[in-house]
Order: structure tokens, then C-alpha cells, then sequence
């Protein structure tokens, strides 16, 4: 993506109208995190300060040129940096219109550097041109990115506009139409297969926990679980893993310091950063104690399984098997499909939405009360249900989360609207938990009343497992999958499944034989 981004598209092919649009689909997620890449070191290791901004009312997915979007700001975001000292610099994506299925998109890139005066700012964008600047830093340069940005803008059927002010800073921002991606509303999602691949992960959300857990396990990863910081460095220093995933805020010993122990052991293990923050100054702090990467809350299954493969140093130059599986969303108060497209296991996400449901009426059953208060705790809790919120799928209640966590960010007092808004979608969510057991019903009865399924040979397909325990054959992870699934068609009881997958995974075969014939002798069976 880097050699993408940097690479010369020239005026002669962009005239000769050898350049031509290529669309594809993408996401502004996958547009910030490309950005992110290249930018966020720069910021770090320059005097500026860095941030992106994502209006929330975008569209998740657009089809356009993602590349020619990228070169414009990426010359434009350059160019901030190149004449920006000890200031900032500020990436702007908004939401201008929606119709039908095509957004009007504004993309601004403002800095606070030098400025450009009135009588050259009609001629900044032609070839060659550069102003001339009486300053000691050297802004040399062919003078032809902006000109080449302004080409691409035409292609895309836009232009590149200009508001500046010499000594004050520039806004270069072009406004252009997309189309909005809603083709079939199927999402195919890609998962890879990894083998003798051990990794610790550090977070002190229980929810959290259980979902990272289950993320890389579908992947075939081996998972250590510490619940803050002192633990992953005791983990750490008496076991051997390829990665660390490492959440920042955490009880005990933070991840920031948990790191420094760590690094202190070794210098080489990949540590890459956990959190729902996305502020620069977290991020120079990872640098600082020398960190590899930073993922978003809620995670990005695709971006983490990347992020993986770029880190972990067996996996460089092998060939990785992945598995596809095809999603349709359902309702912006609980998409099941978030957690279908990272789990794909009706069981496990039943027992991640039970443990969400708890930490509703737990740990967050305060957080109403903490705001009309402005009591500093409030602050806390809304970041931390933010993660968590988007991890699980609830649209509604992440976007306004997104929205009071911005505000707290940008020290702006939380209107009680927001407030009011916070507490409905709570409601919304927890009615919408209070029916797992139905939703999870209708999964079941779909696959009981096809023709692929029914109660008698789910009884036979557990007995043949039976004979593989008893005879101590090793099951396969497909193998695992048809009988969990059979056996919860049987029984539709999560409790006699984690039961039984606590069994398997200790090797206690001869107690999940018994739970198994426990079910076919009880008559357990709905």
C-alpha cells in the first residue's frame, strides 16, 4: 500500500487519459488505516500533532477508486507535513449528502503551517509552479504534486479547492460522489488457518477476553489470557509466544508498563497495542516504550489476522490456507453478523452476548447516573462500552458512544440529549439480549427442519462420536464443529456444550463420554 500510495502517476498519463477509474469497495476503516500507516510515524517523529477525523454518519462501505483517492491525499497530506513546523495537521472525512445510493463526500486535509498567499493561491496548482519562500527550511521540490492532484481530481470528476491564509495555515479539500456499496448486503469474510502459531493476550474486560480469544482460536491460534499487566509480564517471562496483543488501559500495571518489563527481556517479540482510543498522544506513548503497532477497538478481524502475518516472524514467506464464509446483516440494534463474521459459532456468540448482558447490569449499571453527575468515572466507562458495543455488533448504542467519547476528548460538555439517546439504546440493547434464546431457537430450528438434519441422525452422529472418544481417536476441528452442532440441535442447552468443550480441550474424554451418553440415556433432548 505504501508503494501505492507514494508511487508517481504522471501529468503525461493522466492527459493521454491512460489513467483510468478503477472501482472497488472499501471502507473509510480500511482508508484510515492505510493512512494511518505512513502518517502516524511521520507525526510522531516530527513536531506535529496528527489527527484523522471519520464522520460517523458515513456509509460503511463505498464503491470508488481507492487508489486515485489515496494519492490525492496523500500528496496533500505530504505536502501539510512538508510545510507545517511544531503545529497540526488534520485529515477531515464528512458526510456532505446521501441520495439514493450514491454520498457526496468532502475530504479536507488542514494544517496550520506557513500559509499561502492571496496572489499565488490562483496558480498553486499549476505545473512546476512554487512559490517563492524566504525561510531557512528547504521546501524544495518539482512543484508538480499539487498539479498532478488536481489531474486525478478531474478523473474522479471533482476539484481540489484551496482556503488559505500566509502565516496562518491551508484547508485544500474536493468534494466527490460515491456510490454506495449495497450489493446483495452479503459480506464474504475470509479467515486464515495458522499452525503452531502462540500468542498472549492482555486485557482486563472479560467480554473483551472471551471475544479476542475466540477470534484467534477460529484461527487456529493457542491463546493465554491476562486479565492486566503484572500478569502478562509473569506469563511472559515463563513461556514462550510469537506475539503480544497488549490492551493500554488495564488494572495493576498498565499495557504501557507492562511493555517497558517486557522489552527489558526482550527486544524482539512483536507487542502491538489494544485499545478504543485513537488519540495521538496514546499512540507516541506506544512508540515511546516501543510498541509495533496499534489495533482499534472494536477489531477488525481482517486488519488483526494482517496485522499477524506482518509481525510474526514463522509466518514470513509461508503460504497460508484461509477459509471464506458469506454474512448477511441484520438490525442496527444487534447485527449478529459482527460476531458471525468474526466467530461463526451460534454457541460461542450466545455465551459473549450472556457475558455482555451481565456487564450491563454490572459494571455499567452506573453509567446514566455518572454522566448526569459529571462524575469522572463516566468518561471511563463510556470509552470501555464503546470497544465493546462495536465488538458485539450494536450499532446503535457504538454510534453514540463514538459520539459522547469524541466529546470527551475534545473537552466539550455531553448534551443531555446524548445522555438521553445513551440510555435508550441500553434499553434497546438489553430487550434485544433478553430474546437470545428465541433468535438462537430460530438458528436451530432452521437447521432442524431442513432435510440435512433431524433428531435421529444427530442421535447417531453423537453415538459414532462416542466410539472415536472411547476408541481415543484425536477429533479434528471439523469433526469438533459437526458434533457441538449436532449436539446442540439435540439438546439446545449451551450449558451442556461448554460442559462438554471443557472435556474435550482438558483430554477428559472419558467425562465427555459420559456427558454425551448422559444426553442419549436422559431423553435430554428438546
Amino acid at each position: 500500500m505504501v508503494n501505492t500510495i507514494q508511487s508517481v502517476l504522471t501529468l503525461a498519463n493522466i492527459e493521454d487519459k491512460s489513467i483510468k477509474i478503477e472501482k472497488n469497495i472499501f471502507s473509510f476503516l480500511e482508508l484510515e488505516k492505510d493512512i494511518e500507516d505512513i502518517y502516524i510515524k511521520l507525526a510522531i517523529n516530527s513536531d506535529n500533532k496528527f489527527e484523522i477525523k471519520i464522520d460517523e454518519k458515513l456509509p460503511l462501505e463505498i464503491i470508488s477508486d481507492k487508489a486515485l483517492i489515496l494519492q490525492i491525499l496523500s500528496n496533500l497530506l505530504s505536502n501539510a507535513f512538508k510545510f507545517t513546523n511544531k503545529g497540526s495537521i488534520k485529515l477531515d472525512i464528512s458526510l456532505v449528502e446521501l441520495s439514493n445510493n450514491t454520498a457526496t463526500i468532502r475530504f479536507s486535509v488542514c494544517d496550520t503551517g506557513i500559509g499561502i498567499s492571496k496572489e499565488f493561491q490562483n496558480r498553486i496548482f499549476e505545473e512546476f509552479f512554487q512559490t517563492d519562500i524566504s525561510n531557512t527550511r528547504d521546501y524544495s521540490g518539482a512543484g508538480l504534486g499539487l498539479a498532478i492532484c488536481q489531474n486525478i481530481a478531474k478523473i474522479l470528476n471533482t476539484k481540489i479547492e484551496l482556503k488559505s491564509e500566509l502565516g496562518k495555515g491551508s484547508e485544500f479539500y474536493f468534494i466527490v460522489d460515491v456510490e454506495i456499496n449495497e450489493e446483495d448486503n452479503q459480506k464474504i469474510i475470509e479467515y486464515p488457518i495458522f499452525e503452531d502459531i502462540s500468542i498472549l493476550v492482555a486485557e482486563d474486560n472479560i467480554t473483551n477476553q472471551e471475544l479476542i480469544k475466540i477470534i484467534l482460536e477460529k484461527a487456529n491460534i493457542k491463546v493465554t489470557l491476562a486479565k492486566n499487566g503484572k500478569e502478562a509480564v509473569d506469563f511472559f517471562s515463563k513461556n514462550r509466544f510469537d506475539l503480544i496483543l497488549m490492551d493500554l488501559q488495564m488494572p495493576v500495571l498498565s499495557g504501557f508498563d507492562a511493555t517497558k518489563k517486557i522489552r527489558e527481556i526482550d527486544k524482539q517479540i512483536p507487542i502491538v497495542a489494544l485499545t478504543a482510543s485513537n488519540l495521538i498522544e496514546d499512540r507516541e506513548k506506544a512508540n515511546e516504550v516501543l510498541m509495533d503497532d496499534f489495533l482499534l477497538k472494536p477489531i477488525d478481524t481482517e486488519i488483526l489476522y494482517n496485522v499477524l502475518i506482518k509481525y510474526i516472524k514463522k509466518l514470513k514467506g509461508l503460504k497460508i490456507e484461509y477459509k471464506t464464509i458469506k454474512n448477511k446483516p441484520l438490525n442496527n440494534i444487534l447485527d449478529l453478523n459482527v460476531l458471525k463474521n468474526k466467530i461463526s459459532d451460534n454457541k460461542k456468540i450466545e455465551m459473549i452476548l450472556r457475558k455482555f448482558t451481565e456487564e450491563l447490569e454490572e459494571y455499567f449499571k452506573d453509567i446514566i447516573e455518572y454522566l448526569l453527575n459529571s462524575n469522572e468515572k463516566a468518561k471511563i466507562l463510556v470509552h470501555s462500552l464503546k470497544g465493546l458495543s462495536g465488538n458485539i455488533g450494536a450499532n446503535r448504542l457504538f454510534e453514540i458512544c463514538v459520539k459522547i467519547d469524541n466529546k470527551f476528548k475534545r473537552a466539550v460538555s455531553i448534551d443531555p440529549n446524548d445522555i438521553k439517546i445513551l440510555k435508550d439504546e441500553i434499553e434497546n440493547i438489553k430487550n434485544e439480549l433478553n430474546f437470545l434464546d428465541n433468535i438462537f431457537q430460530d438458528e436451530s430450528n432452521k437447521i432442524i427442519n431442513s432435510d440435512k438434519f433431524d433428531k435421529n441422525k444427530s442421535v447417531l452422529v453423537i453415538k459414532n462420536f462416542i466410539k472415536k472418544l472411547e476408541d481415543s481417536d484425536m477429533l479434528s476441528k471439523d469433526d469438533l464443529e459437526i458434533l457441538y452442532d449436532n449436539l446442540f440441535i439435540l439438546t439446545k442447552d449451551s450449558s451442556i456444550l461448554n460442559s462438554l468443550e471443557k472435556e474435550i480441550d482438558d483430554f477428559e474424554y472419558e467425562k465427555a463420554i459420559k456427558i454425551l451418553k448422559n444426553v442419549i440415556e436422559s431423553g435430554n433432548i428438546n
